[in-house]
This record gives C-alpha cells, structure tokens and sequence, in this order.
C-alpha cells in the first residue's frame, strides 16, 4: 500500500513540473528548456507549433531574412514565405526596371518568361525607333523580332543603295538575295551609262617584232615555300613568258605542269612566298561561306588584292562538271586563278569561270547574276601530286579576319602574261586581252 501511494505522489509530481514547464513555454519564451525531454510528446508538438505561428507571423510581415526559411517552419509556411518573396521580387522587376536581380532565383518560371517579355517589349521599341545598332539584334529579341529589324535595316540599306550610289555596302550581307540582284542589275545600267568613254591606249610602234609585252593577266597563289603557283590554264596560255608582281619584285615563273583540261597550272618561281596556303581535306558543302581573292580587271582599278564574299550553290560546274563547284562570290576577269579559301584559311577551290552574260542573255532571255564557277581542292591537290610537291596541312580552326587578310594579301599574286605581236594576233579571238589589243 505504501508503494502504491508513493508511486501515485510522484507520478502527480511528474505531471505537475511538466504542466509547469509547458505553461512557460507557453508564455512565449521558448529557450531550449522548452523542449526540455521532461516535456511529453504532445507537449513538445504545442511548443513547436507556437513556434511555428510566431516565426511565421514575423516572416508573413513582409521581411524576409534568412530566418524566414527557418527549420521551425513547417513545408507549407516555407512555401507561403517564398511565394510573398516572389511576389515582392516581381513587383520590384515589373515596374520597368530590369537589373539582372530581376532574373532572381526567386522568380518562378512564369514570372521570368513576363520579365523576359517586358524586356524584349522595351528592347524592341528602341530598335524599331530606326536606330539599328548591334544592340537591336539582342538575344533578348524573338525570333520575330529580329526578324522584323532586320527587315527594316534591309529596306533602310536598300534606299542607300537605290539612291544611285553602289559602294561595297550595297552589296551588304543585310541585302535580301533579291535586293542584292536589283543593286547589281542598277549598278550594271549605271556603269553603261556613266563610265567616260576613255581612248583606247595605242600600243607603240616602237614595238619590234619578237619583243614580248604584257598582253592578259590573271591571278595565282602560292602552295609552296619552294616557290611554286597555281594558277588557270587559260591564263597562261599562249604566253611567253609568265611574270608574278610582289610588292618586292616581278619573277619570271616557270611553267612546271599544264592541265588545259582541268584548267589549272603549277608554275615555279626563285623566290619565298611570304604565305603559303593549305588545301581543304574536307568536302565541298552546300552553303559553306567562301571567300575568293585575286586581281579582277588586273591593275585597272588599282593594284591591291580584292576578295569578294559568298557561299558554294552547287558542287557541280556547267553540265554537271563534278571536278568543278558553282559559287555566289563576284568574279571578273583577272580573277581567274585566284584562290577560293574557306573561313580557316584552307584553299576549297581556284577560281576559273563566270557564265557569259551575252550568251545567258541571247539563249534564255536574262542576265545570270552570281553564277561563277570554283576547281575543287581536291583536283588541285592531283596536280601538285603528279609533280611531288608538299603542302602545308589544313587548318583546323577558324582563324580571324585580320590573319585571314593578311595571308591572302601575302600570299596571292597577279600574275601578267606576256606576247609578242604576232602570239597576240593568233589568241585574239580565243582569250582575253587588255582593251588595248581588243
């Protein structure tokens, strides 16, 4: 009986110090007594509970430090903490100021797409102004919205160049293909019309017979540092003798290997190219961007390499050539032999032909407008094989605009072919000449 009573007296004493210790925890001080192990389970989930209401009162109040993610809140109140903060971030992002807090981490996805929208909204207003500097092309922009710049930047450039005046820029990359060929066909009919009929020079009579003169020219490049050339059959043709002009001295080349079919030449010269192109090992593809360098109308328009810009068309030449690829980049005559090159410096082709434009225009009733035509590398490469002469390897990489000018300054040549009279008279109809022998 005594036991009985003693256990009863501490079990009422339990109870009491821990109705005590629950009344001050209670009271809303909650140091860690208050999760005292004297109080029960029960007792302990009323604690954490009160906890939790305050913490997420003091949370729900509109600041929100670190303490609000505290380990006292429960997944819901966690989860109302960050939609509040959301909600205050966005206000913040939607009022027209887009800092790079406004892709904030706390932002939900559908809140970052409305930011997007709004900062694309802004960005497009600025382009559409008619100021279309890099920034209008922001990757901020939609798809539909560059587009619709771009659209405008091509009619703005068009009006420059309808306006009568055909710089380089007239043929800019913003020219839509249609526009580019209205440029070219006003910029035919604008030569025709403007360029001042000059005299024919006369050639001496000092000429004797036998004295070879410069009669036809063309472009070459070099593939070797042993000095050798490639350049077009035809542009050595009927010559007798082959001069490449350096800024440092004209060198009288010899002709190593003709190939009239395939319309090139290897020719070798005593003296160390400044450059040396390599020879694609890759395969012609359709829309590879391509640039082709040379000497067009020789030194008539000035005495500088030009390089004109484009993308291979076809990988067949006329009648389905195969040796041969079709090209968008502008030729004339003087730019044949001229390398073809890639944006890594490798040579893809030789520039060799452009289709007759009187014929075209006699047999279909139209001008042909970027229709010319490249050798493949890999028919170049056949030749420089058969006459056991190294190339350096391809390029790998892409290289930049200024090494890429540079080497096809250093390395690309005009090359004159020289005649006597009577070789003149015999090529006349056969090959281009200079207007002096027409």
């Amino acid at each position: 009986m005594k036991k009985i009573l003693l256990f009863l007296l501490l079990s009422i004493s339990c109870l009491t110090f821990a109705s005590t210790n629950l009344e001050t925890c209670l009271s809303g001080k909650y140091p860690t007594l208050c999760k005292h192990h004297l109080l029960t389970a029960q007792q302990k989930s009323e604690v954490n509970k009160a906890e939790l209401r305050e913490n997420y009162s003091t949370c729900a109040s509109g600041k929100y430090p670190t303490l609000c993610k505290h380990h006292l809140l429960t997944a819901q109140q966690k989860s109302e903490v960050n939609k509040a903060e959301l909600r205050d971030n966005y206000s913040t992002c939607a009022s027209g100021k887009y800092p790079t807090l406004c892709k904030h981490h706390l932002l939900t996805a559908q809140q970052k797409s409305e930011v997007n929208e709004a900062e694309l909204r802004d960005n497009y207003s600025t382009c559409a102004s008619g100021k279309y500097p890099t920034l209008c092309k922001h990757h901020l922009l939609t798809a539909q919205q560059k587009s619709e710049v771009n659209e405008a930047e091509l009619r703005d450039n068009y009006s420059t160049c309808a306006s009568g005046n055909y710089p380089t820029l007239c043929k800019h990359d913003l020219l839509t293909a249609n526009q580019k060929s209205e440029v070219s066909k006003a910029e035919l009919r604008g030569n025709d019309k403007n360029t001042p009929t000059k005299p024919l020079p006369v050639v001496k009579k000092s000429v004797q017979d036998g004295q070879a003169i410069p009669a036809s020219s063309g472009s070459g490049f070099a593939v070797s540092s042993d000095g050798y050339v490639i350049t077009n059959s035809h542009v050595i043709d009927g010559c007798q003798d082959v001069v490449i002009h350096t800024p440092q001295k004209d060198i009288k080349m010899r002709v190593i290997s003709n190939d009239p079919k395939n319309d090139l030449a290897l020719l070798k010269g005593k003296f160390k190219p400044s450059a040396v192109f390599s020879l694609s090992t890759e395969r012609p593809e359709i829309l590879q961007d391509i640039y082709v360098a040379g000497y067009p109308f020789g030194y008539k328009v000035s005495s500088s390499v030009k390089v004109t810009k484009g993308i291979i068309s076809s990988l067949t030449g006329i009648g389905d050539d195969f040796s041969n690829f079709q090209m968008d980049a502008a030729l004339q005559s003087g730019n044949s032999g001229g390398p073809v090159l890639d944006d890594m410096g490798n040579v893809v082709g030789v520039a060799v032909a452009k289709l007759d434009a009187m014929k075209m225009l006699k047999d279909t009733g139209s001008l042909p407008e970027n229709t010319n035509f490249g050798i493949k590398a890999s028919v170049v490469k056949s030749v420089l094989d058969s006459s056991s002469v190294d190339v350096p390897s391809a390029n790998k990489s892409a290289i930049s605009k200024s090494q890429l000018g540079k080497m096809i300054t250093d390395g690309t040549y005009y090359i004159s072919c020289w005649m006597t009279m009577a070789q003149i008279e015999k090529v006349r109809s056969k090959k281009v000449l200079f207007s002096e022998f027409d």
